[in-house]
């Protein structure tokens, strides 16, 4: 395995892959209502969503640009380096350079209250989070392997705990239905009685598919965390290996190579006939 996740680019299709991947085309092209690319990094992260039945696979499209038309706020929209500070200065997300035990990128959401500085700042969350999603589905190893979030609410003010909330679980709840994520998990780190309420109350509202994803760890015991990222890949401010550091450009610079393409992205969609 390579040293970093972004240092493996490369997709290497099996030739029963590559077969799927020109039947998925075929559907993509002849549908008039989807407005949307067929290269094969974009098809092969529905596909290995969907463990390459090409069904699936195509239904998964639809159901994602009938979210996009849906919800528009929660997909990226806007010019990607008005989001710069938010990474570089604010420090609000991060990705590790390898993955966890299971081979899982490892995304880290820091929740950080800047309310004040942005006023739009929970959209901005949602917009700056679809934009790494969509730039590590550009990497093999996270199409294979799926992503691991850490939603660290370990210092979370109440601005925070307020969009813990029922109405904001039901749509994470309905992205988390139509993101092409292959084999998602989610670490809550949080502490506090009025965080470990908010948490609770909102599970209920969430599909035992996505529930069962999810794992809470105490903040002031995160062994269980530890053993579930696999020890040599905790992050050092959880407890990790001193050389586990957080760098804050890893992610932006990627996201900033594949620029382009990302903004490309944003123009795909699904016109409904009349």
């Amino acid at each position: 395995m390579s040293e970093s996740i972004f240092d493996d680019k490369e997709f290497v299709y099996t030739d029963d892959q590559k077969q799927k991947i020109s039947e998925l085309r075929i559907l993509v092209e002849d549908c008039c209502e989807l407005e949307i690319g067929t290269e094969d990094v974009f098809l092969s992260k529905f596909l290995y969503a969907a463990q390459w039945n090409v069904q699936n696979a195509y239904e998964n499209i639809h159901r994602y640009y009938d979210f996009k038309n849906l919800y528009p706020n929660w997909i990226a929209s806007h010019p990607i380096e008005q989001y710069k500070d938010q990474f570089l200065v604010d420090k609000c997300r991060f990705v590790m350079p390898k993955p966890d035990k299971g081979g899982r990128a490892i995304m880290i959401i820091k929740s950080i209250d800047l309310f004040d500085k942005y006023p739009n700042y929970f959209y901005d969350l949602v917009e700056i989070d679809d934009l790494i999603f969509e730039s590590l589905f550009l990497l093999p190893q996270v199409q294979k392997c799926g992503i691991n979030m850490i939603f660290d609410l370990l210092e979370a003010t109440k601005n925070i705990i307020k969009l813990v909330s029922p109405s904001n679980s039901k749509m994470m709840n309905k992205k988390n239905e139509v993101l092409p994520n292959t084999n998602r998990a989610c670490q809550l780190l949080q502490k506090g009685f009025l965080m470990n309420t908010a948490t609770s109350m909102i599970m209920p509202f969430m599909e035992k598919s996505f529930r069962d994803t999810i794992s809470h760890h105490d903040g002031k015991n995160l062994k269980k965390f530890r053993a579930a990222l696999g020890e040599e890949y905790v992050p050092a401010i959880y407890g990790g290996p001193e050389k586990n550091t957080l760098d804050e450009n890893l992610i932006w610079n990627h996201i900033m190579a594949n620029r382009d393409y990302l903004m490309k992205l944003q123009t795909y969609k699904k016109v409904v006939k009349k």
